[in-house]
């Protein structure tokens, strides 16, 4: 299966992998980060690594499922826009 078309990840894509911990889409080319406020099943996530993408908005419901995240990565990308509160649904996090 494709996870990228046209710098963005299909819906769906990370059906099935509730269980998953650590996710690495680094380097893939992506520019919203719109798909992990869809996807509800990520919420057992602890680590996340978005390095090297072209990420440039940051919004309020970017993380909104991701309750366990205590690491997350995203140096190196084109981050423009932080908005408020972008962070407040991720109480573990320790690593940023």
């Amino acid at each position: 299966n494709k996870l990228c078309v046209n710098t963005q990840i299909e819906d769906g894509a990370f059906k099935g992998l509730s269980n998953i911990k650590n996710l690495d889409i680094g380097n893939m080319n992506i520019n919203s980060l719109e798909f992990l406020s869809r996807e509800s099943n990520l919420n057992s996530l602890v680590f996340l690594d978005l390095k090297y993408n072209k990420i440039d908005t940051i919004n309020k419901d970017s993380f909104k499922n991701l309750q366990n995240l205590e690491r997350l990565s995203f140096c190196s990308n084109q981050v423009e826009e932080i908005q408020p509160c972008s962070f407040k649904n991720m109480p573990k996090l320790v690593y940023l």
